[in-house]
């Protein structure tokens, strides 16, 4: 069986909360079935992307509430999850929604687990894109770039901005875009757009900087979330918690 511990961790610095298997945020045991090319064979299986999407924002949207979380997990002879503690969350009904979500987006994985989506790219692949130098330079690299708007901490304007991307079969960062999870109110709006770009540019500027994910050693384009939270007044700084 597969026993897993993820946890925090901080330094000084504007918060990045990197994912290492976007849209797979846990590692799974078993592979999905592929054919002779490495591809997942086609079917009916259906898959909501966005579900999972979804998913992972609430979860990180619950876990900023609690710095010092930490879980971990088994997995059973059929690759199901078991077991989940949760550390760190005192508050019983997060910890359950938690461990709910953490099992639906393992599932939904499983399911998407080398399968094209409808945009023409993968979301869950054998081998994750990475960056080139690892992910600890990636997030200085990113930390060192991003600049929190002096007239934003001032307002304390502050929250999360979460960057999409795609790495392609290249290495290359194309299709990076942003929302932000803020309440800013309307006179702050340039404020957040003015942080989504910082973001954006930051991640835009490691083109050329990953290995691409792979299926059955062919490159392919996978879909990336990086999660960048803006936040002077706790926790400056939050390393991955997956």
């Amino acid at each position: 069986m597969n026993y897993l511990t993820k946890n925090f961790l901080k330094s000084e610095g504007i918060f990045l909360i990197p994912v290492l298997l976007i849209f797979g945020l846990l590692t799974r045991p078993l592979p999905a079935q592929v054919n002779e090319s490495g591809m997942e064979n086609e079917d009916s299986v259906q898959i909501d992307y966005n579900r999972n999407q979804e998913l992972i924002l609430q979860i990180y949207s619950l876990v900023e509430q609690y710095p010092k979380f930490s879980y971990r997990y088994i997995y059973d002879n059929q690759g199901k999850i078991e077991n989940i503690v949760i550390k760190g969350i005192d508050n019983e009904g997060d910890a359950q929604k938690l461990k709910t979500w953490l099992v639906e987006v393992d599932e939904n994985n499983q399911l998407a687990m080398n399968r094209i989506g409808p945009e023409g790219y993968y979301y869950v692949t054998e081998k994750a894109a990475e960056p080139k130098e690892g992910m600890e330079e990636l997030y200085n690299e990113l930390y060192a770039s991003i600049e929190y708007p002096s007239e934003a901490e001032k307002r304390g304007v502050e929250g999360v901005i979460y960057v999409t991307f795609i790495v392609d079969t290249e290495g290359n960062v194309t299709n990076v875009s942003a929302t932000a999870n803020m309440e800013e109110g309307d006179e702050n709006t340039y404020l957040v757009d003015v942080m989504k770009e910082e973001a954006v540019e930051a991640v835009k500027a490691s083109s050329g900087e990953w290995n691409p994910a792979t299926i059955g050693g062919v490159a392919v384009s996978q879909w990336k979330m990086l999660p960048v939270q803006f936040q002077w007044k706790q926790y400056p700084y939050l390393r991955a918690i997956f």
